[in-house]
């Protein structure tokens, strides 16, 4: 039975006072923290001025995270006027609206943003982290998903648990085009760089593989062939970046195995 994808969203900027809040940069991927009214309600989002390859990495990412199950914030495609976000940097000549991505206000600081509060507690926190039930199956989505930036501000954490955050530098990074997507290509991945598998005992590693076992089973039967209907892909982006993304995903999950065993530095499996 294949995992099924829930469309995504769709919202309308709010103008209302006081009005977006700039959360992140001013030119450069603009986050902005304001109200939205979805299909299912008002609600407040951080919605981010990007460009449509990264709107797509958001939204791939957000949906998919969510169909396995991990915590991520629920997703948006925002529909924002010029005249309700003037103060945008991101406004290309003559353009007038614009299709963001937008992220639900989870309503919990960064993880980095604790660890800075609590110098004290770093080794406790971090301790927390990397002891954190979906650690391992937040390493394996990022390899699968060639997501580059998963530092500890792209974590929230609510005293208990982790949340997903900032998928704008998948599928190798921020400026990605259909030839970056190598399904056999490997990619950094800050979770298990090899500073990090180095420490690794080899009972470490086989429990490393056992669950790169059980994600790559997921990522094989996932409803990939519905991605773009509920992505509703065709609203922001052009087609081949859409056909690439999807075919990266198909043919990393045929390979996981093999990117796994080549990640912990072990001997690729016989077939």
């Amino acid at each position: 039975m294949s995992i099924v994808v829930e469309p995504i969203e769709l919202a309308t900027l709010l103008p209302d006072a006081p009005g977006p809040r700039l959360v992140h940069g001013l030119g450069v991927e603009e986050t902005w923290k304001a109200s939205i009214y979805a299909e299912t309600g008002p609600t407040i989002a951080y919605v981010k001025m990007l460009e449509p390859n990264q709107v797509l990495s958001e939204v791939v990412c957000a949906l998919i995270g969510s169909a396995f199950g991990l915590n991520v914030p629920k997703p948006f495609l925002v529909h924002v006027q010029r005249g309700d976000l003037t103060q945008s940097q991101r406004w290309k000549l003559n353009e007038t609206k614009r299709i963001c991505f937008g992220s639900e206000d989870a309503k919990h600081p960064s993880f980095l943003q604790v660890l800075n509060s609590q110098p004290g507690h770093r080794n406790a926190l971090i301790g927390r982290l990397v002891n954190w039930s979906g650690f391992k199956e937040t390493a394996w989505f990022d390899e699968w998903t060639a997501n580059v930036d998963r530092h500890l501000g792209n974590l929230l954490f609510d005293g208990t648990d982790f949340w997903l955050i900032d998928h704008g530098h998948a599928f190798s990074g921020p400026r990605w085009t259909p030839v970056d997507l190598d399904p056999d290509k490997h990619f950094n991945n800050r979770f298990l760089d090899p500073g990090n598998v180095a420490r690794f005992s080899p009972t470490v590693k086989q429990e490393w593989m056992n669950s790169a076992g059980a994600e790559s089973l997921k990522y094989q039967t996932i409803a990939l062939d519905t991605l773009q209907e509920c992505a509703m892909m065709d609203e922001f982006s052009a087609r081949d970046y859409q056909e690439a993304i999807i075919n990266f995903l198909t043919r990393r999950a045929e390979n996981f195995i093999n990117l796994a065993c080549d990640r912990l530095g072990v001997p690729r499996l016989l077939v």
